[in-house]
């Protein structure tokens, strides 16, 4: 059985929720999970959040027959899908699509391992039957360190693997929550759930 949670944590100077994620169960076998968090600095990116999230998840699941055959190929195409369904929902509404603009951490969970995207400042955690938690992907953000390369940025930033072996635990993870388990001190304290 395959079981899951979802959490965020809402700023008091932040009025408007901006994260969103969705679990596709796409057979027996298989889970597609995705993780979005709106950029804080833009007025609509909850909006893109949601977008984000729910074209790749329809994106993948329509196409889960082709995905099987090259994932990472179709991962991608889900962050596309994702990114043009963003584009397609500001021209409708007549704003520039920089106004609904999001973070984007994917993952698809399979016997032979997780294959995994990645777009933005979070990140993505894998922990395996002997409790060894590994990290694949690292925070995108401009050499500052203060300003998150996120989904709109394109192609070229996006970020895509597979990790080979079991998995007992994945989480994707928004850079709120990202940087509260990297931190020396909060790491000692991380217990993922288990399934």
């Amino acid at each position: 059985p395959i079981k899951s949670s979802a959490a965020s944590d809402v700023y008091k100077r932040q009025m408007v929720l901006q994260d969103y994620h969705k679990l596709q169960l796409m057979d027996d076998q298989t889970v597609f999970v995705v993780v979005a968090d709106g950029v804080g600095s833009e007025p609509r990116a909850d909006e893109g959040a949601e977008i984000a999230c729910t074209s790749a998840a329809a994106y993948f699941d329509t196409h889960i027959s082709d995905v099987k055959k090259d994932p990472r190929t179709f991962m991608k195409h889900s962050f596309k899908a994702a990114k043009d369904a963003i584009a397609a929902a500001a021209r409708s509404a007549g704003i520039d699509a920089r106004q609904m603009n999001t973070t984007l951490h994917a993952a698809w969970m399979t016997e032979k391992g997780v294959w995994w995207g990645h777009a933005g400042d979070g990140g993505i955690f894998l922990m395996d039957d002997s409790g060894t938690l590994e990290m694949p992907t690292e925070p995108m953000t401009a050499e500052n360190g203060e300003y998150v390369i996120p989904l709109l940025a394109g192609e070229a930033w996006w970020q895509f693997g597979f990790s080979e072996g079991h998995y007992q635990s994945v989480l994707l993870c928004t850079d709120g929550i990202y940087g509260r388990i990297t931190n020396p001190v909060s790491y000692t304290h991380l217990t993922l759930p288990t399934t």
